[in-house]
């Protein structure tokens, strides 16, 4: 297959365009996972959650496409056009990811639905979207098999047993701190097997900083959840 295809004047990346369907199919399973939740989510089958969930997908989008233009100014003032072409990379991933948060933080304030209940159906959409994305790679490039295979079963481990177990309610707490800290340690492990990523900090990448900061984070609210339900206990 090719690795870029051309629609019109512009020249669009096949990575893009599995990643874009890598997506479509985790907001599918997203849908799925509000239809089985059971009686105990009747109350998170609001299209307002949905609606939520497509604004934000649609706003991190927007921020990752254009944030080339914080990121490398230079080059957008001496050709605007590059604005069409170029997009954010890895950096504007997690500046699309914090935008994201944050929206959700405020509508789920103003709908008065828990955080949680939106951080687990993003969490379930980006497990699904991970292992179509890497199932798609796996047999496409031939290239990084074991990441990849690594990348498919984490991701489906922890969809099934973490969001998927018979019982389990939508948005519960625990259960998307858990899966969080499991998939960002695999993340950590999977990352040394590319033997060319850039070191950041004592052998590690970038993102693997970012991961390990955000399994300390998770550790850190299960902790204080803890205390919190000892003191009460008390």
């Amino acid at each position: 297959m090719p690795d870029v295809v051309q629609v019109g004047p512009f020249l669009l990346k096949m990575q893009w365009l599995v990643g874009i369907g890598s997506l479509l199919v985790g907001y599918l399973v997203i849908r799925y996972r509000l239809k089985v939740a059971g009686p105990n989510a009747a109350g998170y089958r609001d299209e307002r959650v949905i609606q939520t969930i497509e604004n934000s997908a649609l706003l991190a989008l927007v921020v990752w496409k254009f944030s080339v233009a914080i990121f490398d100014p230079a080059s957008i003032w001496a050709n605007p056009m590059a604005l069409l072409y170029y997009t954010g990379g890895a950096q504007g991933v997690w500046l699309a990811a914090v935008a994201a948060l944050i929206y959700f933080y405020l509508r789920a304030r103003r709908e008065r639905v828990s955080v949680w209940v939106y951080g687990e159906l993003v969490a379930v959409g980006l497990l699904a979207a991970t292992a179509i994305y890497h199932l798609i790679s796996l047999f496409w490039y031939h290239q990084g098999v074991q990441s990849d295979v690594l990348q498919i079963v984490t991701a489906l481990t922890i969809l099934l047993l973490a969001f998927f177990r018979s019982g389990k309610e939508v948005g519960d707490a625990l259960n998307l701190d858990q899966a969080v800290l499991w998939f960002s340690l695999a993340q950590v492990g999977i990352a040394f097997l590319d033997p060319r990523r850039p070191r950041y900090w004592r052998g590690f990448s970038r993102e693997q900083v970012l991961y390990i900061g955000l399994s300390a984070l998770t550790l850190g609210i299960e902790w204080a959840a803890e205390r919190r339900r000892l003191g009460r206990n008390v």
